[in-house]
């Protein structure tokens, strides 16, 4: 079988030994650039058609071509045409250095019309999962943001707004089980600016007001999109139908469409997502990780379907940024590897005593109780207290004071590099559970920490501190405005902080600090 490339051809299968359309009567093509051949069309619309194809010069490996066709015919617009087009091509190249955005593999011009060759992901797309599995429950939405939003991260990183994220352009990987994101709206700007302006890019229930309305588009425009994609995955609804009922109304009362009830910290988060004012969503996807990252924290509420059984989802970690060291940063980096030691958000229970041979059903009348929590070390009673109070300024304050004694910094009031050698991983340990443990999980190292790798910093680099990762950071855990003097605010990951004597100023810089001393005093605690 032949296809014909004409995109208005009424039937476009040929006999293979055809060599003029049997139903429109254009020359037929074999080869596209002499080396890659449709194998059968995958759809088409208003902004061009798509063809499963195979490669000749790659042993065949399948691809995915689309095929735009310029609405010009003067020599000028078409010119301007194809430098719009290259251009596009261009960003499309740099977005498919992701792992899960297809690679672009080539883009050219023949026959008067463009051509990007793309590479084939085999899978199913989320829509289709829907209708095979079935709602899909919190554990799968969690899931599902913790993949997609690096990848929203590296896309607005590159000044690009995907414009159209809905089940069908999000394809669950074969061989990995990843989500790939499919269908930039630059391949359908490159449509509008050839030919097709006018025309709407977006998919109505998915996109929101300041796109469909307005031509806007910004980042929060993906992440209501996004949301959009959570409620109908949560719902089996399609909001295209509750848009033509309600328009916009209806993300006011998106809740009452859930067929299980979810977290109420789940529900905030989408419904943020989804807020008509594009200045009152998330602004980026960064933003989005602290709730959520709160959100796993706590224990969902939730009924799902007999088939699916609720776990933890894997922890959110965005793409990673050069970045340099600063004083809380210090802490926050001696407490990289304390993952495996600080599993949970409160101290582990004491071990319970071994039994005898002859286990008595009863304990004797003068047995002592097991104790259910480890005795708190004489030199963090007084933090254990002031945090037990929740004066969180009080315990910052506090907490350094501890850090200088086990340092043997009091009389100098500050800590260096060498200084750090002092410490142990059992030290920080026992402070940042203490944190943890009172503030429910909210306040700590290693909620610092998590949050600073999900902001796009990195640890274990030396150098200068890159300002940009640093105010992402600072300003998702509320230090940007210096507003520190308060025990009311509640932001995640607040407290500690240490400051530049009496000022509102959080140090970040000191001495080029190595991380590679942090990794090395784990190590050997």
């Amino acid at each position: 079988m032949i296809y014909c490339l004409n995109p208005n051809c009424p039937k476009p299968e040929n006999p293979d030994e055809t060599n003029f359309c049997l139903h429109c009567g254009t020359g037929l093509v074999r080869l596209l650039r002499g080396r890659y051949r449709i194998i059968e069309p995958l759809g088409g619309g208003e902004f061009g058609h798509t063809y499963l194809a195979e490669d000749l010069d790659k042993l065949n490996e399948r691809c995915i071509v689309k095929q735009l066709t310029p609405g010009v015919q003067d020599s000028e617009a078409l010119q301007k045409a194809t430098e719009l087009f290259e251009q596009e091509a261009r960003r499309l190249q740099q977005l498919g250095l992701h792992p899960q955005i297809p690679t672009l593999y080539a883009s050219f011009k023949e026959n008067n019309h463009f051509y990007l060759v793309q590479e084939f992901v085999e899978g199913e797309n989320l829509l289709q999962e829907l209708v095979q599995q079935g709602t899909f429950n919190e554990v799968k939405i969690r899931e599902l943001l913790n993949d997609l939003l690096p990848i929203l991260h590296f896309v607005h990183s590159q000044q690009v707004i995907h414009q159209d994220i809905k089940p069908e352009n999000l394809i669950r990987r074969q061989r990995d089980r990843k989500l790939v994101l499919i269908e930039f709206g630059a391949t359908k700007q490159v449509a509008t600016a050839i030919g097709t302006s006018g025309r709407i890019i977006g998919s109505f229930g998915y996109g929101p007001v300041e796109q469909m309305q307005e031509g806007n588009a910004y980042p929060s425009t993906d992440l209501y999109s996004l949301g959009a994609t959570c409620f109908h995955l949560l719902t089996q609804m399609n909001p295209k139908s509750l848009w033509e009922a309600q328009g916009y109304g209806w993300v006011q009362g998106w809740q009452q469409h859930l067929k299980y009830p979810i977290s109420h910290e789940l529900e905030q988060v989408l419904s943020k997502l989804l807020q008509i004012d594009h200045t009152q969503r998330y602004q980026s996807a960064s933003e989005v990780v602290p709730d959520l990252d709160l959100n796993q924290k706590q224990q969902p509420t939730t009924t799902v379907p007999p088939n699916f059984s609720v776990k933890q989802p894997p922890r959110l970690q965005l793409p990673q940024w050069k970045i340099g060291a600063g004083l809380t940063v210090i802490a926050i980096g001696i407490a990289i590897n304390l993952t495996r030691m600080i599993p949970n958000t409160s101290p582990p229970p004491s071990p319970s005593p071994k039994p005898s041979q002859s286990t008595p059903t009863e304990p004797p009348k003068d047995s002592q109780p097991t104790p259910t929590e480890s005795p708190i070390p004489t030199y963090l009673q007084n933090l254990d207290s002031t945090l037990k109070d929740r004066k969180w300024k009080e315990a910052s304050t506090e907490t350094f004071a501890v850090m200088l004694k086990l340092a043997g910094r009091t009389n100098q009031g500050w800590l260096d590099s060498t200084s750090l050698n002092n410490f142990s991983c059992s030290n920080l340990k026992e402070i940042d559970q203490l944190w943890v443990k009172h503030s429910d999980g909210i306040f700590g190292f290693s909620v610092q920490k998590r949050i600073y790798l999900a902001t796009g910093n990195r640890l274990g680099t030396v150098g200068e501190t890159d300002s940009q990762e640093w105010d992402n950071f600072a300003n998702s855990v509320g230090w940007k405005d210096g507003n520190f003097d308060s025990n009311l605010i509640t932001t995640k990951g607040h407290f500690p902080f240490f400051r530049r004597g009496n000022t509102n100023q959080i140090v970040k810089n000191i001495n080029q600090i190595l991380f590679t001393h942090c990794d090395r005093i784990i190590t050997n605690s």
